[in-house]
């Protein structure tokens, strides 16, 4: 599950800017498969200025935020082999 992962270190990254205890738990995935992911696959994930957002808004005003995370997988020729979208739902523990 690298693609998870792409996603996951994002949250992981934007929460580690607070001194606030946060949960993250992915509560949605998606997936299309386009081709055959042989060899070495790249995952591509643009989204992390939102997340950024999500998680400082999260923490602001103290409230869940559910945040709706693409990512795109290419092999080693820059074919798209597949898309996934994972929604995290974030949450500070105070």
């Amino acid at each position: 599950m690298a693609a998870e992962l792409s996603t996951g270190a994002l949250v992981m990254q934007a929460i580690k800017r607070h001194n606030v205890p946060i949960s993250m738990l992915v509560i949605e995935a998606q997936s299309q498969f386009y081709k055959k992911a042989t060899g070495h696959i790249n995952f591509e994930c643009r989204s992390g200025q939102q997340v950024i957002e999500a998680v400082n808004r999260s923490v602001k005003e103290n409230s869940p935020q559910v945040i709706d995370i693409p990512v795109s997988a290419y092999n080693s020729e820059g074919i798209k082999v597949s898309e996934f979208s994972f929604k995290w739902s974030i949450k500070p523990k105070l």
